[in-house]
């Protein structure tokens, strides 16, 4: 649920900072059934839009666009032949694969019209994503039967063939809005793959230091230029999750003993979602967020009858797509962040005949970082102080009630004095970024619930003259 102005809903159940791997005791998602999907091979891809718009495969192997709950199947590129969509743009290019005969060819969708993007030359070819600019990229295998595949980048009609580490092969998997390209390449003597980074002409092994004898896969990047992927460990053959940013390329905190921690997409929040697995059992949809990672299957509602295996896409409202299994069948999942808001405590009227109340605005994400508080009918053009702690009281206090307090560590103080307006209302933005929130004792993290209150004075009231809202319960979503 958003932070509406009068619109919360009482919350029963408080919870404490969870730790990685730990069991939800509320749903920090929506869950959505997008419908069952082909699931075969590496065909089970799921993208979405920042509109919340889904592409993904149906069972028998068309390519369709989900949009708040309508389907539309999109034509292939032949009679009778199959759709393989990949991703989707915001203005609602579909990019993907489409087949001739048995071979692959880069398609798009355009108004639901495909187009095909050819097999330059080649025996096939694979799009896999784009951006807004009309960019896209993939590979293609040349043609003569043998192994050697290239990378591209497609725009404005024209196909560049963006080289290698090397090796006599190269695969380009993400692109994002400036046109930096990541994937990977075989190294020379085709000794192992690295991820890399193309920009402007050039190619980066982005993991030149760990030598030929570790492979790693770069799997998506932001706008801002942050790459996550896997790379192998230094022994055995586990696959951890990584980052690159800046030059620097560190492992992505996961699931202690995990065989492969997976990235599959990043959003421009720095929000990663892919999937786990352990040397036993089957994969689990995660997120990893702020040096955690959260099982998603533990963020849903319980009883949902899903299983959520992988995660393979996530937009910049946070909202998640990929595979799971419900009733036995691979389908299709939509997860939406959500939260949950509630009031208690009681405030009194004050000099002015109001009693003042605390809202919220936005939507408590921490990733987003666009959560405000409210206070409305304080004393007019007076100073004040939002607060929080983990705890929830109703004790006299001045002339009113002191409803946070007593939950440890401390009452934090959203500093500095948030002044009231000539109407009365008092506004405090809670930085996700900076202490206390941000920080230490009072950090605010996913799935954590925390109270809120506002202190104010009022000087023609007499008594302690000062006096306080009423308070409201946050749980906070990812």
């Amino acid at each position: 649920m958003l932070c509406s102005r009068r619109s919360l809903v009482r919350v029963a159940v408080a919870l404490g900072t969870l730790s990685t791997h730990a069991q939800a005791q509320v749903p920090a998602y929506t869950l959505t059934d997008v419908g069952p999907i082909y699931a075969a091979g590496t065909e089970y891809v799921v993208g979405v839009n920042d509109l919340g718009q889904v592409t993904a495969t149906t069972p028998n192997r068309q390519a369709f666009v989900w949009d708040a709950g309508q389907v539309t199947v999109l034509p292939p590129l032949e009679p009778a032949n199959f759709g393989y969509p990949h991703d989707l743009t915001n203005g609602g290019v579909v990019i993907g694969d489409g087949m001739i005969a048995v071979q692959s060819h880069a398609t798009i969708w355009q108004s639901g019209v495909p187009l095909d993007l050819g097999a330059l030359g080649g025996v096939s070819s694979h799009a896999v994503r784009g951006n807004e600019s009309g960019q896209l990229v993939g590979w293609w295998q040349l043609a003569g039967g043998g192994v050697e595949i290239h990378a591209f980048l497609y725009d404005a009609g024209t196909f560049t063939d963006l080289g290698g580490l090397g090796g006599v092969r190269a695969y380009a998997k993400a692109i994002n809005a400036t046109g930096t390209v990541a994937g990977f390449s075989w190294l020379t003597n085709d000794v192992g793959g690295h991820a890399f980074v193309w920009s402007a002409g050039t190619m980066t092994d982005i993991a030149a230091w760990s030598g030929a004898d570790r492979a790693s896969v770069a799997n998506a990047i932001n706008d801002e230029g942050v790459v996550v992927g896997t790379i192998e460990a230094p022994f055995g053959n586990d696959n951890l999750a990584f980052v690159y940013e800046n030059g620097q390329m560190s492992t992505l905190p996961g699931f202690p003993g995990a065989q492969s921690s997976v990235p599959e997409a990043i959003n421009n929040l720095r929000q990663v979602a892919g999937w786990t697995q352990y040397p036993t059992g089957g994969p689990f949809a995660t997120l990893f967020q702020n040096g955690l990672a959260y099982d998603l299957n533990t963020m849903i509602p319980s009883g949902s009858g899903w299983q959520l295996l992988g995660a393979s896409d996530i937009n910049d409202s946070g909202q998640i797509v990929g595979l799971g299994i419900y009733q036995g069948t691979a389908h299709a999942f939509l997860l939406t962040p959500n939260s949950i808001v509630g009031r208690f405590c009681t405030s009194t009227v004050n000099s002015t005949g109001s009693a003042c109340t605390i809202d919220c605005t936005g939507l408590p994400s921490v990733a987003l970082n666009q959560f405000d508080l409210v206070a409305t009918g304080a004393v007019p053009n007076a100073p004040g102080l939002f607060f929080y702690n983990s705890g929830q009281m109703q004790v006299p206090f001045g002339n009113g009630y002191l409803c946070v307090g007593g939950g440890a560590p401390a009452i934090f103080r959203l500093g500095p004095p948030a002044f009231s307006n000539g109407t009365g209302v008092a506004v405090r933005h809670v930085d996700f970024d900076t202490a206390p929130a941000g920080s230490g004792p009072g950090a605010i993290l996913p799935l954590a619930t925390w109270n809120f209150q506002y202190y104010y004075r009022d000087q023609a009231a007499g008594g302690a003259r000062f006096n306080l809202s009423d308070a409201i319960s946050v749980t906070f979503v990812p």
